[in-house]
């Protein structure tokens, strides 16, 4: 059975992850479960005091489009989760987001928030978070009034 393995660069981040046929000892190298290894999420999570930790945004919108009058909102949904991307109810501050460059705080409480967002200008929105160890971005429509 193969033995599964973190690399850990000098200020604790998960680099790069390997396999060995057999158990290998390294002081960059940290084992895994089979489970933490195949996590899509593990090279951007932190390793500090033996445990593995770091934060992922995940960004949902109740709408693809939206008029660009200023007026049709979309509400966008923010989830925080985990390394492993269970949401981490525990989860409650300021999370920077940033639509079509502008930063905004985002207040999230239990892992979750929930924004509006509109804009004056047709085209591509561009939602997303900035200061986790995994951000998300989301992309929404904005059309000229009476083009929808």
């Amino acid at each position: 059975m193969p033995s599964y393995y973190a690399q850990i660069a000098a200020d604790g981040r998960v680099v790069g992850r390997c396999e060995y046929p057999e158990p290998f000892e390294h002081s960059s190298l940290v084992p895994l479960t089979e489970e933490q290894y195949g996590q899509p999420g593990l090279l951007f999570a932190r390793y500090a005091d033996g445990v593995l930790s770091g934060t992922a945004a995940l960004l949902t919108a109740d709408k693809g489009e939206l008029v660009a009058d200023g007026a049709d909102p979309i509400r966008v949904m923010l989830l925080v989760g985990d390394w492993m991307s269970r949401l981490d109810e525990s989860f409650s501050g300021v999370v920077p987001v940033s639509v079509q460059g502008q930063t905004q705080p985002v207040q999230v409480s239990g892992g979750t928030a929930t924004f509006t967002v509109t804009s004056r200008e047709p085209g591509v929105l561009r939602i997303a978070t900035q200061g986790l160890d995994r951000n998300a971005e989301l992309f929404v429509k904005a059309v000229k009034p009476g083009e929808r």
